[in-house]
This record gives C-alpha cells, sequence and structure tokens, in this order.
C-alpha cells in the first residue's frame, strides 16, 4: 500500500476534471502576471540576479551565511508591497483603505518579528517619501494601517501550519494579537478557546494572530 495515501489530509480532496484544473492554473498565473514581480528594493538583484524581481505565487527559499538573512530578505519584500498598496490606495478615487492582506507563519518569537517588520516599514516608508518633519505623522499612518493589514501564526509542527492554512482558506482568523506600549504583547481569544497551557496538552496548532500597531503618535521613524 502507498504509504502517501495514509497520510492525513486537512482539506477535503475530490476528483477534479484535468481540464478544470488547467484552466484554473492558466487564470492565476495570468492574474499574478498582471500584478508583476515582487521586488526587493535592490537593484543588482532584482534586475540582475531575478530579472526583475521574485515571481509572485512561488516558493522561493534563501541560503546565506547569516540566518536571518532570508527573514530580513522576506520582511523587506513585504513591506514594499504594503507601502506600495497603501500609497496606491491613498492617491486612488477610494476611501484610502486597501483589501491587501498578508499573513506571516514563523516560529519566531512574536515580539522580535513585530519590531524587525515594523522597522522594516518605517524605512521603506521613509525612503519612498523623502519624509521632512511635515509628512511624519503621514508616514507613522502609512506604517499603522500597513502593520493592521498583516496576520502572524506561531507554528511549530505540521499540523500548526495546516491550521492556519485551513482558517486563512475560510478567512476567518481564530485571534487577534495585539501589542501594548513598551512591546507588551497580548494575545486576545475568544470566549470557546482554551488557554495557553491547555493548548499545549492537544492536537493542533498556534491561531492566526493580527498585528496591531503599538507606536506611539510621536516615535520617530527609522531612517533609511
Amino acid at each position: 500500500m502507498d504509504p502517501c495515501s495514509q497520510t492525513k489530509t486537512h482539506f477535503p480532496l475530490s476528483p477534479v476534471a484535468a481540464i478544470v484544473v488547467a484552466e484554473r492554473e492558466s487564470e492565476r498565473r495570468n492574474h499574478l502576471r498582471q500584478l508583476g514581480p515582487c521586488r526587493s528594493g535592490c537593484g543588482e538583484l532584482d534586475d540582475y540576479v531575478l530579472l526583475g524581481g521574485f515571481e509572485r505565487g512561488s516558493v522561493v527559499g534563501v541560503s546565506a551565511e547569516e540566518e536571518s538573512t532570508g527573514l530580513a530578505l522576506g520582511l523587506q519584500i513585504l513591506s514594499k508591497e504594503l507601502v506600495n498598496e497603501a500609497h496606491g490606495a491613498r492617491n486612488g478615487n477610494g476611501d484610502g483603505s486597501s483589501s491587501f492582506k498578508a499573513l506571516l507563519i514563523t516560529p519566531r518569537p512574536v515580539g522580535e518579528l513585530l519590531r524587525s517588520l515594523r522597522n522594516s516599514l518605517g524605512v521603506e516608508v521613509a525612503r519612498r517619501r523623502g519624509l521632512g518633519s511635515e509628512e511624519k505623522g503621514e508616514g507613522r499612518r502609512i506604517v499603522k494601517d500597513s502593520l493592521d493589514r498583516v496576520m502572524l501564526s506561531c507554528v511549530f509542527d505540521m499540523d500548526g501550519l495546516w491550521e492556519v492554512l485551513a482558517d486563512l482558506d475560510d478567512g476567518h482568523p481564530r485571534s487577534e494579537f495585539v501589542a501594548e506600549p513598551g512591546e507588551k504583547a497580548q494575545l486576545s481569544q475568544p470566549e470557546n478557546t482554551t488557554s495557553k497551557d491547555e493548548h499545549d496538552t492537544q492536537q493542533g496548532g498556534l491561531p492566526v494572530l493580527e498585528i496591531q500597531d503599538s507606536e506611539d503618535e510621536d516615535s520617530p521613524l527609522p531612517t533609511p
């Protein structure tokens, strides 16, 4: 018996015609091609190595001497996408809001990743806008709006990863992560969820967390 057939799946599987799969894949690729590649902001890497940037909808592995290089590169790309989307929404004809969402899945501590993302967003805002003293308030609002559109989930096994992906597919995150001033993080749980100690004794992963901004209004943005 094929051992793969015994693997537990968290998504219902049903037969799909090959023509349907091909049409969906073609539509997906055409849509991603219209959005363009994801750029890191490093001209040498984007233009000469990647020939335009990272292809959307693809899995990318980064091998570097420093372990943090891959994380820094990923956060930098995410920051550019968030700031570009926020800038386009504010200059568009809508209400200034954006439907762009991002999900970060990591085993790293929440506070560490949140600080890195906030700093990366601040640098990207300052670099893009060339902030003067009169524009810093607007820059802080862009950083806050960008953080509001990022969900963070800490997982440590495949069961947790499947659970987070299922929540993302349903579009209903289970709880919100709220970072208070002074980097004190709180996890707000619904009434029907268990505490962390009780959750550790059960199977399944950790819930998706939504990042909220924790900076004071007067806090300066990082310099590029």
